[in-house]
């Protein structure tokens, strides 16, 4: 059995902290000196928003609500999404996550004011100032670590009282993409009222045509208003608080939302507040470590921050552009795209100990099972396997699935070979090794027995594809009728797949030995492992490098296909063949 010996980050945190830091006057919290210093500032509007893809403005969430704050500072635009809110249904083009609607600020007496929004990483608050000649508006806004809400506290300094009001909108024209036939918009049913008491709430589902119905909810109370108008003066505070939730988190989510917004008051505004504190310093204690370079230590917070915003949701984990979705539909339907994107995200979480960050990544694909049980015997004809397209959604639904649409535009893919029986593949085999990553991943820094058992059945699914899926030629095992990129159709030993089916292999032996189960299977499983073929080499620049299929495709300019045996395969590292690991440099460099 190969064991990995991991070194906490909170131990080697403590032994970097004190090469630069007097033993005997630390901080009380050593993760809030390091992690406190970094803010991330901006000084003008983001302009990449509303986009079908990610976006370039301050992000807020709790892991199940994902808040953008874009505008101007006169029309301050907070746009919302939940990663349960899809329309879910197993056709292309038809399942994708949706905004649900947006929180509408307007001040118009801040025209040209200066812009200023700073988030603070370590309690996860973000502050606004806008300022003009001697008056200055300010806001601090944050999403509960432990509540489904936006709470938004405004102030002013100056002279004299500030006209301004809020509300919330439905999406509008410009924030939708609508050019049939290719780009189509689906019925939703939509529901918009103010009551008298000035809660104002709406909702979005969709239940026609659909595998799984959606339902979203949010509303929005102004403070001493009835009618979203609100005058702010020097030393009073103006509250806008917003509730959201889900017809998978209630079963009546508008009166949930609008309960929520009428029984806030100030203690329970402290309540929150103090525990999204506590879960944020939790979440920061877990593991810090303090670099030289404090450009990639922010960066290396900042990710961690975006991760600890958007991925809570066990059932439903963040979608390609995580939970800032703010344009219907999403490139690629924003789904949990299976030959890289969806996996890439949790990779640090595992060494970093943000364990409950990569929980709904198994899910999802746990929930994927049946259907790759279903195309791994329809289409290679091998039962008991497990074989994924390369689109999914949540709750088991795939996003890439055959329809008649597919059939009537694009029927190119069919005729190249990129879709096999319903399924949506580019001719890549390796879609559901590539799944087993993170599962591997987090078996080996843990060896927790309940979770081996929980993934164990997808594991060994993907085992017992590939060694049925294998040609046995002489010593070695071949792969045949693969893709390294997609549409690559029909090539052999793909580099790719090289280095995850050894991963798959090594891991699903290690598992089942933790778990006593399987033991005349793992000398099968460890002799695949063994006996899989070289990567492939070539000369480029007069450097062996590797190359990216042993026939077909030698080379990509772009994308890191051709070294990801390395890395997150995880079947190079620092005690590897020094031969092997003069190449690997040899292809970086030349990548």
């Amino acid at each position: 059995m190969k064991k990995i010996l991991i070194l906490s980050l909170s131990v080697l945190s403590t032994l970097l902290f004190s090469a630069c830091t007097d033993q005997a006057n630390q901080p009380e919290s050593q993760a809030e000196t390091i992690i406190g210093k970094h803010t991330i500032r901006f000084t003008e509007p983001p302009k990449r928003i509303p986009a079908p893809h990610s976006v370039d403005a301050p992000l807020l969430g709790n892991g199940f609500t994902g808040v953008a704050l874009s505008g101007t500072p006169e029309s301050q635009v907070f746009y919302v999404a939940r990663n349960d809110f899809w329309r879910l249904k197993s056709a292309l083009d038809e399942s994708f996550p949706l905004v649900l609607g947006k929180i509408e600020l307007d001040i118009p007496q801040l025209k040209d004011a200066s812009y200023l929004v700073e988030q603070q990483l370590y309690d996860a608050v973000s502050t606004a100032r806008f300022t003009k000649g001697d008056i200055s508006v300010f806001y601090k806004a944050f999403v509960p670590a432990t509540e489904d809400m936006l709470i938004v506290d405004l102030n002013m300094e100056g002279n004299g009282a500030v006209e301004g009001s809020a509300g919330i909108f439905f999406l509008g024209k410009e924030e939708q993409i609508n050019k049939p036939p290719l780009e189509r918009i689906f019925p939703d049913v939509r529901e918009h009222e103010t009551k008298p008491n000035g809660v104002e709430y709406l909702s979005r589902a969709f239940v026609d045509s659909v595998d799984i119905p959606t339902k979203g909810a949010m509303a929005l109370r102004v403070s001493g208003s009835t009618d979203g108008k609100f005058t702010l003066e020097p030393g009073k505070t103006v509250r806008l608080v917003c509730a959201f939730s889900s017809n998978f988190k209630s079963d009546d989510c508008v009166a949930t939302v609008i309960k929520k917004v009428e029984d806030f008051t100030p203690a329970r505004q402290a309540e929150i507040e103090k525990s999204h504190k506590e879960w944020w310093r939790n979440y920061w204690e877990k593991s810090y470590v303090s670099i030289p370079d404090s450009v990639i230590e922010k960066q290396y917070y900042l990710s961690l921050y975006g991760m600890g915003s958007c991925s809570r949701d066990i059932d439903f984990p963040p979608s390609i552009f995580g939970t800032w979705i703010t344009k219907e539909r999403p490139y690629w339907n924003g789904d949990y795209h299976l030959n890289y994107n969806h996996m890439a995200p949790y990779y640090a979480l595992y060494s970093a100990n943000r364990i409950e960050q990569a929980d709904p990544y198994i899910s999802s694909m746990l929930a994927q099972i049946e259907r790759g049980n279903y195309y791994s015997e329809k289409v290679t004809g091998i039962p008991g396997g497990i074989l994924l397209p390369v689109g999914a959604g949540p709750l088991g639904v795939e996003t890439t699935r055959r329809t008649p649409f597919m059939d009537t535009y694009y029927y190119g893919w069919i005729e190249s070979g990129n879709i096999e029986d319903e399924g949506m593949f580019w001719g890549q085999k390796s879609n559901s090794a590539y799944a087993v990553v993170n599962m591997s991943m987090q078996f080996y820094h843990t060896w927790d027995e309940a979770y081996t058992r929980k993934v164990y059945p997808f594991v060994k699914g993907v085992a017992t594809f590939w060694e049925n899926y294998l040609t046995r030629e002489g010593d070695r095992y071949v792969i045949y009728n693969d893709a390294i990129h997609e549409g690559t159709v029909g090539t052999m030993n793909p580099i790719l797949s090289l280095g995850l089916v050894r991963m798959v292999m090594q891991t699903v032996s290690d598992m089942s030995a933790l778990l006593g189960v399987d033991e005349e299977k793992r000398t099968q499983w460890q002799f695949i492992e063994e006996h899989l073929p070289d990567y492939p080499l070539q000369e480029r620049n007069g450097k062996t490098v590797f190359r990216y299929t042993e026939k077909g495709c030698d080379w990509w300019d772009g994308n890191t296909l051709g070294i990801q045996h390395i890395y997150p395969a995880g079947q190079i590292g620092l005690n590897s063949d020094p031969k092997l690991l003069e190449i690997a440099y040899n292809t970086v460099d030349e990548m």
